[in-house]
């Protein structure tokens, strides 16, 4: 089928609505966001609780202590690990902290697109931006993992609650 040939009564019905259907589905996903979900004010310490945290990464974390934009959960068995949340910043682009040697990489939570950030290989701390609106700013969660291991391992907790954030999300 010829550009435009669908408008036309040249083109058969079928062709003519698996047009009108790609068409629809293009129109569909311009500023859509990921599967729906949006960030709908929630405060950073109101994306996961401790025992939900706790569910993923195992151990036990204590309350999450609002410091800012971003909520801190501790480990109760040490300093360490320590996963920080925060929501309408997009802390990969941050000159500070875990990123101020680091390159960012982008990388998908669960099918959203994503940046992480980390202390690769050496380091154990990494930042994963989770992007449900890339052109809103307003719409973007972060988790920060700070762990004991390399920061591949920290990457992949990181990623474990940004997917269990996703996951209570409405949308």
């Amino acid at each position: 089928m010829k550009c435009g040939q669908w408008m036309t009564g040249t083109a058969t019905t079928s062709s003519r609505v698996a047009a009108a259907l790609c068409l629809g589905l293009l129109l569909s996903a311009c500023g859509s966001r990921a599967g729906g979900k949006e960030l709908s004010g929630q405060g950073s310490c109101d994306l996961i609780t401790p025992g939900e945290l706790s569910g993923v990464l195992g151990g036990v974390f204590g309350a999450g202590e609002r410091e800012g934009a971003q909520c801190l959960f501790a480990s109760g068995g040490g300093p360490l690990p320590r996963v920080s949340i925060s929501s309408g910043i997009r802390t990969t682009t941050q000159p500070t902290g875990v990123g101020v040697h680091a390159k960012v990489e982008n990388t998908e939570v669960d099918g959203v697109a994503a940046e992480q950030i980390s202390t690769r290989p050496r380091g154990s701390s990494c930042v994963i931006d989770v992007l449900l609106v890339p052109e809103d700013s307003g719409q973007v969660f972060s988790v920060t993992f700070n762990g004991t291991s390399d920061g591949e391992e920290s990457c992949a907790s990181a990623k474990k609650v940004a997917s269990a954030i996703l996951g209570k999300l409405q949308g």
